[in-house]
């Protein structure tokens, strides 16, 4: 635990820098000038150029300790320039004034943050990080991004960019174990951010996006807190979807100029979740959406815009083309390189349907699931969900009615909602939108929960927000006083079903590594890798290397090291 508190001071140093340089850069690129910004978006901007950058970096240096030497100096350069040139200024944190609602706000962020430094210690329980999160980031650490690499084993090649922030900072040359905690620093950073809504709330911020961050507190632990962890990739794209759509309803009512490098955050988080994840493709809509309304005046803006677009993909298509030898990978219909290490087209298409089958029955064969309509696929897929995840699809396919029902109520009651109705019905719709495509694309509810939430959430937003605003005197304090007891009881609750008392001895100074299972050798056409024992159910983590789930024929290595990368002999 100790290991994860020092690492989160370097860590948000780090990004504190690189997201102030980020901005700075944005906003002139854009000729838009500079706004003080919160500092959960300067944390947050520090992260997606820190990964950009390294995934930069990846394509010629191994993510090992060179990699984060550069990128240190380069925080060292930034700090001393900014310092230099005035941007860069230390000032004592202003902490909230003494008040009882900023006491009880402050006790709810202390449980939640303390929740997730519990939960960052524990060992991993994502399957997919057996399978293949860990041995993905063994890679980038042990060699410069490896030619046909997804030949080897096809996940491989999905190419998450939050793998490539978790192996650079892993810290694995350090004699220990390499540490996956870039999970863990994100959920801080955001129950940092629902905390503060909870705190604006409590005096008197009353707005659509407070209530949204109030509920979304709660919510991230119970979906997300037994993945704090795990170097996953669906924690993130939900955590900074619900990171991103208050900052994008808050600044509706902002003037122009001060909602400018809002927006700059916003398109570059919604474009850099498609590097995390293709199920994160909806938000272009709301990176095109903003790229819109400021060109609307000056068209020719939109090639500075298309420019910031381009340097947050580069790294990653690049890294595409060399694991697999496709521009995005699985969608072989993007096959412009003529590669030796190129995946066989019949294997793309072979994964891209199993992906899609598999979330939707994963018991029955790809081709059968794709043939039926929906209508025999979808019941089947329903009665297959537990109590609870029935629960929530239900509720997100009545929103529609829970929606309706608010408009109408603060129609009547005369409720602020009426005055700027377009933010709130228009997140709404860009969460259908989401919904829709993760829905009758690939229907885990992994990929769906940061969709299918806000969907729940907006109307319940709506109807806590307007039913606050009629609440003065004595009303108003017992409805505050009743949130908060109401937060501090559950996430005291949080805390106490996540801690494990038998390992915390082996936990107080620093996680735990990863489990090594039984592996056995399988040959390759012209070398030998470890593969999965039966007793492992496919899972080889961190340990040995190079490991995959089970044995695959027709791969040949491209030379005599591992870093010549594979290509199939078929």
């Amino acid at each position: 635990m100790l290991i994860v508190l020092v690492f989160a001071l370097g860590f948000f140093a780090l990004c504190w820098l690189y997201g102030l340089a980020f901005l700075r850069l944005a906003a002139r690129l854009l000729r838009i000038e500079p706004q003080p910004v919160r500092a959960v978006e300067t944390l947050l901007a520090g992260m997606i150029a820190l990964t950009t950058l390294a995934a930069a970096l990846s394509l010629a240096l191994p993510l090992d300790w060179r990699a984060l030497a550069i990128l240190i100096l380069g925080g060292a350069a930034i700090f001393l320039s900014g310092s230099r040139r005035g941007w860069i200024m230390f000032r004592f944190p202003r902490f909230p004034r003494f008040s009882v609602w900023n006491v009880m706000a402050g006790l709810v962020l202390l449980l939640a943050l303390l929740t997730v430094l519990e939960n960052a210690t524990h060992r991993v329980a994502n399957p997919d990080t057996g399978i293949y999160h860990a041995q993905a980031i063994r890679w980038m650490e042990e060699y410069p991004a490896v030619a046909g690499l997804g030949n080897l084993h096809s996940r491989f090649a999905y190419n998450s960019h939050w793998l490539v922030l978790n192996a650079v900072f892993s810290l694995a040359f350090w004699g220990g174990h390499s540490l996956h905690l870039a999970g863990a620093m994100l959920f801080g950073l955001a129950v940092w951010d629902f905390s503060n809504g909870l705190r604006r709330w409590l005096n008197g911020e009353r707005s659509i996006a407070n209530s949204l961050r109030v509920l979304f507190l709660p919510l991230s632990f119970y979906l997300l807190g037994s993945q704090t962890s795990s170097p996953g990739t669906d924690l993130p794209v939900i955590l900074m979807l619900w990171l991103i759509i208050p900052l994008w309803l808050e600044g509706q009512s902002l003037e122009p100029y001060q909602s400018a490098l809002r927006s700059v955050l916003i398109f570059s988080a919604s474009v850099f979740l498609l590097t995390v994840k293709l199920s994160a493709l909806p938000l272009l809509l709301l990176a095109g959406w903003l790229v819109w309304r400021d060109v609307q005046k000056q068209p020719l803006r939109v090639i500075r815009w298309g420019f910031l677009g381009v340097v947050l993909v580069l790294p990653w298509l690049a890294r595409n083309v060399i694991l697999s030898g496709y521009l995005i990978y699985p969608f072989p219909a993007l096959d412009w390189f003529n590669v030796d290490w190129k995946i066989p087209y019949e294997a793309a298409v072979r994964e891209a349907q199993i992906i899609r089958a598999w979330a939707r029955l994963p018991n029955v064969d790809a081709s059968e699931v794709l043939n039926m309509p929906l209508s025999e696929w979808l019941p089947v897929w329903f009665s297959d969900r537990t109590t609870n995840q029935r629960l929530i699809l239900v509720l997100a396919a009545a929103s529609p009615l829970g929606m309706a029902g608010v408009w109408l109520l603060a129609r009547l009651k005369n409720w602020g909602l009426t005055r700027q109705p377009f933010s709130w019905a228009g997140a709404y719709l860009f969460g259908m939108a989401g919904g829709l495509y993760w829905l009758f694309n690939a229907p885990d509810l992994r990929f769906g929960y940061g969709w299918v939430m806000l969907l729940i959430g907006l109307p319940l937003a709506g109807l806590m927000n307007g039913m606050a605003e009629k609440l003065y005197g004595k009303k108003i304090f017992l409805a505050n006083a009743l949130l908060t007891a109401g937060l501090l009881a559950v996430q005291l609750w949080f805390l106490a079903a996540s801690f494990e008392s038998r390992t915390f001895n082996q936990r107080w100074l620093m996680p735990p590594d990863y489990p090594i299972h039984a592996t056995f050798p399988c040959p390759l056409e012209n070398g030998t890798v470890m593969c999965a024992g039966e007793e492992s159910y496919t899972q080889c983590y961190y340990h040995p290397f190079p490991c995959i789930p089970k044995p695959i024929e027709g791969v040949e290595l491209r030379g005599s090291d591992w870093g010549d990368g594979f290509r199939s002999s078929q």
